[in-house]
């Protein structure tokens, strides 16, 4: 499952003795266009719930969170999945500000340093 791998990456990060920020970035909310047969495991009430219960995986792993689903809940999308590029940059934009706010990769970003 996705705690699994959450455990993996962790591990391989404390493995190699680095001291890496780690980001856990939520699924995108369901679109209305998604297909029936798909609503049941991948619709909005089974992301909703998986969303919540990673966010607190991570943070009883002293990983950071942050959800699409909010972001993503009534953005368009022509298959009910993909959202297109203007979500996407704003995907990017919220996750280079919050990993700037990281205490442990602020350094990182600032290319003055």
């Amino acid at each position: 499952m996705a705690t699994a791998s959450m455990d993996e990456w962790i591990g391989l990060a404390d493995a190699s003795m680095r001291k890496s920020p780690f980001l856990w970035i939520g699924p995108n909310a369901a679109g209305h266009l998604k297909p029936p047969g798909q609503i049941l495991s991948q619709g909005n009430n089974a992301l909703w719930h998986y969303t919540v219960e990673m966010a607190k995986e991570a943070k009883s792993r002293d990983v950071d969170a942050l959800g699409m689903y909010n972001l993503t809940l009534q953005a368009a999308s022509w298959d009910g999945s993909s959202y297109g590029q203007r979500v996407a940059l704003v995907q990017a934009m919220m996750t280079g500000n919050l990993l700037n706010y990281t205490e442990e990769f602020s350094g990182c970003l600032d290319a003055s340093k």
